[in-house]
């Protein structure tokens, strides 16, 4: 029996695909399946793929032309047969007994779901943050939603890579091609179908912050249409199958999501030559309805009341000015 299936999307990461599957060969757990799916890579990271293969059993490479990462791990997944899924991305490493404590976890508790630590680091191996768990086990989805709102802190919901995945849970799932935001889309799917869930308070996985060409870039315009239907789902997800709509702990989730959005859009208007952009820009406020996020909450402060009113001026001059008066004032 496969315990464990590693899924792999590979796209020109040759420079970092060595320490990667040092980490690989390190796994203390038997009978797992490394899957790894190049997506039409130009450098060696192919042929780096198959001096893995030589060195370590139960090893498939897929080739296939580049079509995104999200279609890359589709592919892993339709020739997955291990009993859990574990995605993981070659640019960072993890820590040796990652496969093998959390297998024991997910087989202890039964779990659909099993969520561990991380850290994130620079370049140069410095630990910049680091991620853990206070919550044990959850039983039941109505424990699990109690403690999701935590979750929703730092992005820890949108992560792969620090979680491990019953497969017969997601296996009929897919990830959707875009350009930004399969992660979250994907795991929405999963929390609407998970009940036990198990937090692991350890640390596994090294993130690679900071490097070169990674996609922690300024968001076009078009990933911002994207992040405003990532929170339509997420929406969708608390107040129409969870029915959330009343609990303030949800509510307030969705208002700061869309808030940060108006507010980057409101920005992205006013920096515009183009007169016709800004209206296009306008009209994505409208269509998804951000004024009313926009209400005026004395007890949510000098910095929450301010950002109402300047967005229903719609003037960033104003925003940019007071934000120096807010930084001379904490100083």
């Amino acid at each position: 029996m496969i315990k464990v299936s590693v899924i792999v999307p590979i796209y020109n990461v040759s420079k970092y695909l060595p320490n990667f599957f040092i980490s690989l060969k390190k796994q203390r757990l038997s009978d797992v399946e490394y899957i790894l799916v190049d997506d039409g890579s130009t450098d060696n990271s192919l042929e780096l793929c198959y001096k893995f293969k030589n060195s370590m059993k139960n090893t498939m490479i897929i080739h296939q032309k580049n079509m995104g990462v999200g279609v890359a791990r589709n592919t892993g997944l339709k020739h997955a047969k291990g009993k859990y899924i574990y995605f993981c991305d070659p640019d960072d490493t993890i820590e040796a007994n990652l496969l093998n404590d959390n297998y024991l976890l997910a087989e202890k508790y039964k779990a659909d779901l099993v969520i561990f630590g991380f850290n994130v680091e620079d370049i140069n191996g410095k630990t910049l943050k680091t991620f853990e768990f206070n919550y044990k086990f959850c039983s039941n989805r109505s424990d699990f939603i109690k403690v999701f709102p935590a979750l929703c802190h730092d992005l820890l919901i949108n992560y792969l890579w620090n979680k491990f995945y019953r497969r017969n849970i997601i296996q009929h799932l897919n990830f959707e091609n875009v350009r930004t935001g399969e992660d979250l889309r994907f795991n929405i799917l999963v929390y609407n179908l998970v009940s036990r869930v198990v937090f692991n308070n350890n640390i596994y996985y090294r993130y690679l912050q900071g490097r070169p060409n990674s996609s922690q870039v300024k968001p076009s315009i078009q990933d911002i249409l994207l992040y405003l239907q990532e929170d339509q789902n997420l929406k969708d997800l608390f107040f129409n199958s969870w029915n959330k709509k009343d609990d303030s702990r949800f509510t307030e989730i969705i208002q700061k999501m869309y808030r940060d959005i108006g507010l980057e859009l409101l920005t992205r208007a006013e920096t515009q030559s183009s007169e016709l952009k800004r209206k296009e820009i306008f009209e994505i406020i409208s269509t998804y309805n951000i004024d009313k996020y926009f209400t005026f909450r004395p007890e949510k402060g000098i910095k929450f009341n301010y950002d109402t009113l300047i967005f229903k001026l719609r003037n960033i001059p104003i925003v940019l000015l007071g934000d120096k008066i807010l930084r001379k004032l904490k100083n």
